[in-house]
């Protein structure tokens, strides 16, 4: 009697390697998505410290801080350079009472201007505080 070499036949590796690619072609867009709404959140968590920080200011100095430097070390320390993604944040405070900050998101330039509603995506597109409200932000119950 002859015995047969126990091992996998070209059909099941083929049907391995299909299921294989099919878990892929799911998984790895929501890994994409997933390290995309991390990096925004992050940045978003970091605008609200940037924002109290500067209501801080505004209450002991009568006025907005006119530079991150002004935060730093009695309000602040340390003011994250840069946001999520790596890019500089935009902050202008064209007056004593008001200013902006914002995070120019994915693509590191302005705009473009997020969809209504804003469900999370896109990451291109910019977040905003001003005047220590958020005025373009995701829906963040998504």
């Amino acid at each position: 009697m002859r015995t047969r070499d126990h091992g996998f036949s070209l059909i099941e590796l083929l049907i391995v390697v299909v299921v294989l690619g099919i878990l892929t072609s799911i998984v790895v867009p929501q890994l994409i998505d997933a390290y995309g709404r991390s990096k925004q959140r992050a940045s978003i968590a970091d605008m609200r410290s940037i924002a109290v920080a500067n209501a801080t200011y505004r209450v002991d100095f009568r006025s907005y801080a006119t530079a991150f430097s002004d935060l730093v070390p009695l309000f602040l320390n340390p003011v994250p350079p840069d946001d999520a993604w790596g890019n500089a944040w935009g902050y202008e405070s064209p007056s004593d009472s008001s200013y902006t900050l914002t995070s120019y998101g994915l693509d590191g330039s302005s705009g473009p201007a997020a969809p209504m509603p804003w469900v999370a995506e896109p990451y291109e597109a910019d977040l905003v505080v001003t005047n220590g409200a958020f005025t373009q932000v995701p829906d963040q119950n998504q």
